[in-house]
């Protein structure tokens, strides 16, 4: 019964898109003992449960509400004019601002589906592989977002980006 209700609950809401991917199970997630580093297993639980910063996020709480479709990664939109919403799966596969992360910390697995394969994976190396890129990729992205909301960078660009 509790179960049923569990998945019902987080199913109907869009703010567990993402989570929805990756938990289908009511049981722990073996990334949890799999990541010694506290940093990395807290980065990989905030990116699953979209307690980040990422615009996807962000723009639930802006005032006026930013609608979903329209909260675009700044830098794909500032540096390609592309407006591609920056969601989870936006930030670890496609954005060239996280190259480097992807190049220097990214699992060989990581496509659409090897996210949520990799997150449930039992192989010690890749899910610490995985925590350690993560961690590189909110970090930076955290960087990203107190740049964006410098006056300088409203300057340069002009006062029409909502952060």
């Amino acid at each position: 019964m509790f179960i049923c209700q569990w998945k019902s609950s987080k199913e109907s809401s869009p703010k567990l898109d993402f989570y929805n991917t990756l938990k289908t199970e009511f049981k722990p997630e073996s990334y949890l003992h799999l990541i010694a580093n506290h940093q990395h297993r807290e980065s990989v639980t905030r990116l699953r449960i979209s307690c980040h910063n990422l615009y996807i996020e962000r723009g639930r709480y802006a005032s006026p509400l930013v609608p979903r479709e329209e909260r675009h990664c700044l830098y794909c939109l500032t540096q390609f004019g592309h407006k591609h919403v920056e969601s989870e799966l936006h930030v670890l596969q496609v954005c060239p601002l996280y190259n480097w992360c992807r190049r220097n910390h990214s699992p060989d697995q990581l496509t659409p589906h090897g996210v949520s394969e990799i997150s449930s994976s039992k192989n010690k190396d890749v899910v610490s592989l995985f925590g350690k890129f993560v961690h590189s990729v909110l970090q930076s992205n955290e960087s990203c977002v107190q740049y964006y909301k410098l006056p300088d960078f409203h300057t340069n660009v002009g006062n029409c980006l909502i952060l």
